[in-house]
């Protein structure tokens, strides 16, 4: 049986970035079953024992930004006790309903992870394996410090060293004339920080192309929050303004969208 507990820290200030990942999160839940997520966490799995940073069977691990916890089942299945945190309760309801309908237990924690979080939670070097992936918060330094503080063996944190989205890229630049997100930047000071604090940092980059189908919904969904992010402002404004941009692009109600991610694996030992 999965379990969902309150982190003791105050929610101030994070009351509408969680309302925007609630509101998607049935995108996250949906994308479960289908063909290139399963890929993506067997393909995770695999890499971990490649790198001998799997923990083993009856050891820990911590997820940083869990979502609907797909690459966490994907320890736990092979024994692994399962530690997910995330701001959103639609993602961390979608955890559970999907780990405890799979036979699987996480204990799952909501809130916003900083070091306040580990401190009040006591995890000091407490999981063999603590890890986050693609987590907008890692962008600030001071949680990849609390990381790695929460483990006691390894640390492995993924995130984007490039990407490049077609309709994501048009939106930003043809709607509302931004660029992307700093990626190169984002990562060097992610590299910064692990050189000053790991040991045995290892890092390796894989380019994923994908061409994926989405209704305009399922778009308008997949995009808002990271346009909300981006631009700020209203975010049913922002969702009707894609849904329009979109809208005109569409072939038959549905989007053919082309991307290309150069994805870093970092990794490193406490």
């Amino acid at each position: 049986m999965s379990t969902i507990t309150t982190m003791p820290v105050s929610m101030e200030g994070w009351q509408e970035e969680q309302q925007s990942w609630n509101q998607t999160s049935k995108f996250f839940v949906n994308m479960h079953k289908r063909e290139d997520r399963v890929a993506q966490v067997v393909d995770f799995v695999a890499r971990l024992q490649e790198l001998g940073i799997h923990p083993t069977e009856g050891e820990t691990a911590l997820d940083v930004g869990c979502g609907t916890g797909d690459y966490a089942m994907g320890l736990a299945r092979n024994g692994v006790k399962l530690t997910g945190v995330d701001l959103s309760t639609g993602m961390l309801e979608g955890a559970k309903q999907i780990s405890e309908k799979e036979g699987l237990s996480l204990d799952l924690w909501l809130g916003p992870w900083s070091e306040e979080a580990r401190q009040a939670l006591g995890w000091d070097k407490r999981f063999d394996l603590v890890y986050s992936i693609f987590c907008p918060i890692m962008s600030d330094t001071a949680n990849l410090h609390a990381l790695h503080k929460a483990s006691r063996k390894h640390c492995l944190c993924i995130m984007f060293a490039d990407r490049k989205d077609e309709y994501l890229d048009a939106i930003y630049s043809e709607r509302y004339g931004v660029s992307g997100s700093p990626w190169e930047s984002m990562l060097q000071d992610c590299l910064g920080t692990v050189n000053e604090i790991g040991k045995n940092v290892n890092i390796t980059y894989k380019t994923v192309e994908e061409v994926e189908t989405l209704t305009v919904d399922e778009a308008v969904d997949y995009f808002c929050l990271r346009v909300h992010r981006k631009v700020g402002g209203d975010l049913e404004m922002i969702k009707e303004e894609i849904r329009e941009f979109l809208s005109e692009k569409a072939v038959d109600g549905k989007l053919e969208n082309h991307t290309t991610d150069t994805i870093a694996w970092i990794s490193w030992r406490v």
